[in-house]
């Protein structure tokens, strides 16, 4: 009986030391494999941070080029508003010359009407004597007509009404239309009308040119 129990013992310890073995080589493997997994965790981080290193790089470009594109556009709003105000200061001065070359042209039509106002006054005045003095006096007419018809854009509309009306006046008097029964006083007052709206309108425009200047 004591043989046999030795004998079971020394089986047991075989058993277990057989057993702790196989169980050890397991553990060995797994061990191995943690460690392997462990290192192919690392070289993820490492990839990642080379991702990050890459970024960084990409952001360093992004600061470098950014300003640049910026400056660059800015520079393009400023060319594109300068042409803009070079084209609106070009606009305004020809606006200017013209309005001055108006304002010049204008006075001189003013300036000669006034002139065929005063010989149309003149004129009906004399056409009662012979007819030499209505020759004049059609004359006359016909000089004052033809010089409203071609300077009426330089008057204002209230002048150029009052030169239509003696215009009227003086085609129906008896000196310019012997068929005619106007008389030549309607005309002669007219004339007094329009040359006193002329004189307002000049003396209007000389009292602003100091203001302009």
């Amino acid at each position: 009986m004591s043989t046999t129990g030795s004998n079971l013992h020394e089986q047991i310890k075989d058993t277990v030391a057989a057993e702790f073995s196989s169980r050890q080589t397991v553990l060995l493997q797994e061990v191995k494999n943690s460690i392997i997994s462990a290192l192919k965790t690392d070289q993820r981080v490492v990839v990642i941070e080379d991702k990050e290193g890459k970024s960084r790089k990409w952001w360093d470009v992004l600061q470098i080029a950014v300003p640049s594109l910026l400056t660059g556009a800015f520079g393009v709003v400023i060319l594109l508003t300068q042409s803009n105000l070079s084209t609106e200061i070009t606009a305004v001065s020809t606006r200017y010359v013209l309005t001055q070359e108006f304002d010049k042209e204008k006075f001189k039509v003013y300036q000669r009407t006034m002139m065929r106002l005063t010989a149309l006054s003149n004129a009906l005045a004399g056409a009662g004597y012979g007819s030499r003095g209505r020759a004049n006096a059609v004359d006359a007419y016909n000089s004052f007509d033809n010089e409203v018809d071609n300077s009426e854009f330089y008057f204002s509309p209230e002048v150029l009404l009052g030169l239509r009306k003696i215009s009227s006046l003086a085609s129906t008097t008896k000196d310019i239309n012997p068929n005619a029964s106007g008389k030549a006083q309607d005309v002669e007052d007219q004339i007094d009308i329009v040359k006193n709206k002329i004189r307002d309108e000049v003396h209007k425009e000389m009292g602003l040119l100091p203001e302009q200047k």
